[in-house]
């Protein structure tokens, strides 16, 4: 939703796009090549959203089988805390190859405040704060913007009452079917912007989201 209301684009490239929630929002305004490792969740993608502006395709981050400068919007949401340093390299290099000039690269991470956290042998490989986050982009990026992604004060009263519906599903067996999941995925998409905002302030923000500009020859 960030994307959509702050940059124009054509053609757009979701990395990581799991069952393609965000590779749907993106393609009311353009086309979108959506990748992931997981064969299940493109499958899963294209039976919920089957539209023509959307192309699935199962393809590794750190070596993109694509064209230079093709895309005029990168995205990237929680994917670079999962790469160990050498395919965080490859990974960002190949962000820069495949991106327009002009486009910008949209990356989502959680916010760790103090610096930059390695964890061993968890979920996270690496995790930023505003500042580490920024200055190792700038690595990569001319120009690189960091936000914060805000709850919104009515998220506190709505959370209780999402969960307890949630349960009911899960309870009745309704949450297995198909039909129900695409449902609560839509939802879920449409909902939250009613839910979280982005600001430039990232004190206390859950996520940090970054738009890079002009990438650097590496």
């Amino acid at each position: 939703m960030f994307a959509l209301e702050n940059l124009s684009f054509q053609k757009a490239l979701d990395i990581g796009c799991g069952e393609g929630y965000g590779s749907y929002s993106l393609s009311s305004q353009g086309r979108v090549l959506s990748l992931d490792l997981s064969f299940a969740a493109l499958k899963t993608m294209k039976n919920r959203y089957s539209l023509a502006s959307i192309t699935p395709l199962c393809m590794n981050a750190t070596a993109l089988g694509l064209k230079a400068l093709r895309f005029d919007l990168v995205m990237a949401s929680h994917i670079i805390e999962h790469l160990d340093e050498s395919d965080r390299a490859a990974f960002l290099r190949e962000l820069v190859r495949v991106l327009h000039p002009e486009g910008a690269a949209v990356l989502a991470t959680p916010n760790h405040p103090g610096g930059i956290y390695f964890q061993q042998g968890g979920f996270h490989k690496i995790l930023y704060d505003d500042k580490a986050f920024g200055m190792t982009l700038r690595e990569y990026f001319e120009s690189v913007s960091v936000y914060g992604v805000q709850e919104k004060p009515a998220l506190h009263a709505v959370r209780p009452v999402l969960r307890a519906g949630k349960r009911v599903l899960q309870w009745t067996g309704l949450l297995r079917r198909p039909g129900i999941q695409n449902a609560v995925a839509r939802t879920s998409t449409s909902s939250t912007s009613f839910h979280y905002q982005v600001t430039g302030k990232t004190e206390r923000a859950q996520n940090l989201i970054a738009v890079c500009r002009h990438p650097k020859s590496v």
